[in-house]
């Protein structure tokens, strides 16, 4: 019995046992209690209804390309919104080839739950566009797929900067493939922000400039920038010395870099030095270094807080260092995938 149960949760995901797990995990995801009022209401009701003056309504922020990349979201409702969240993630697992203790190490964390508590589509346009991005490497696909992967990251492009930099400077030698995805980025980005009078790109400034009340309220309450207390230059220079100490610990052998901490802590780094970004895009970050310990650490922010989303940067930077440190030093991932391949 305890041996059937490790093959099932504790070896990765191969099996059509364990993905019908990770399909009715995804189903009953759809039932889950929602948190109002949620992020699907707030972005997607009306946001179409104006066009070409989409931005009359001053709490629209999201960027003129999302009139086309969110219109899926927008078809698949809330209840669709968390069961395709789930899927996401899922699919992430077993590219990962990680285990459903894994799996349920990311959907049942609180920042997670929360996330999906709002119908948000931070998992789709973050840990998404990675996945499609790293999936499609050398397939016949890659083209379209990368060039979909940048577009829809874009959606957030708060948490995009520094990853796409990262793939392009790690697959510089080969620059020529980056071309064609982003001719395809453009043409979903440029055209859309020109329509309108003034253009839409202009509206949708002005609106992040000048925020309305309403938004003023959830930037205020719901907001791990670092930025915000420290400045930009601040936050860059802490990030740089946390960062700096990483380096260090890992070329003494104190602990193990790998993949999955470089795009985590990049995906935090974007998000931490962006003027706003919400806390429950921390859950994006979050998924690439899943552990139980960093479940733990997220009920104890709960219990201190008695919200997880409570504006607290400080507190979002402690759990994120702690689950890169933990992470980094036991090789979860990366010592697994070593045994594994030889």
């Amino acid at each position: 019995m305890l041996k059937s149960l490790q093959s099932i949760f504790l070896t990765p995901i191969s099996s059509r046992y364990q993905k019908l797990i990770i399909l009715l995990v995804a189903v009953l995801f759809i039932f889950l209690k929602e948190n109002h009022p949620l992020d699907w209401d707030l972005n997607t009701v009306g946001f179409w209804s104006n066009f070409p003056d989409s931005y009359q309504n001053v709490n629209f922020v999201y960027p003129p390309w999302g009139l086309i990349l969110m219109l899926p979201y927008k078809w698949m409702l809330p209840e669709g919104a968390k069961f395709f969240s789930v899927l996401v993630i899922g699919a992430l697992v077993i590219h990962k080839r990680w285990s459903l203790s894994s799996f349920f190490a990311i959907v049942l964390s609180p920042y997670f739950v929360v996330t999906m508590t709002k119908s948000a589509l931070d998992i789709m346009v973050m840990v998404f566009p990675i996945y499609l991005w790293e999936i499609s490497a050398g397939k016949r696909w890659q083209i379209p797929a990368r060039g979909l992967a940048i577009s829809l990251s874009m959606i957030k492009p708060q948490a995009a900067m520094f990853i796409w930099l990262y793939f392009f400077w790690k697959e510089r030698r080969n620059w020529k493939s980056f071309i064609w995805p982003l001719v395809i980025t453009a043409m979903v980005i440029i055209p859309v922000s020109l329509v309108g009078s003034p253009p839409l790109f202009l509206q949708w400034i002005d609106n992040i400039r000048n925020p309305s009340t309403d938004n003023i309220y959830f930037w205020s309450m719901n907001n791990f920038s670092l930025t915000t207390k420290l400045t930009i230059f601040g936050s860059i220079g802490l990030l740089s010395i946390i960062g700096l100490l990483f380096f260090i610990l890992s070329k003494k052998g104190i602990i193990r870099w790998g993949e999955n901490l470089t795009i985590a802590s990049l995906l935090y780094a974007s998000m931490a030095v962006s003027p706003y970004t919400s806390q429950q895009s921390l859950s994006s970050a979050l998924a690439f270094v899943p552990t139980w310990i960093s479940v733990l650490l997220q009920l104890i922010h709960l219990f201190l807080m008695g919200n997880v989303l409570s504006y607290n940067s400080q507190r979002a930077l402690t759990i994120m260092v702690m689950v890169l440190i933990i992470f980094a030093y036991y090789g979860y991932r990366e010592r697994f995938h070593q045994l594994h391949d030889h």
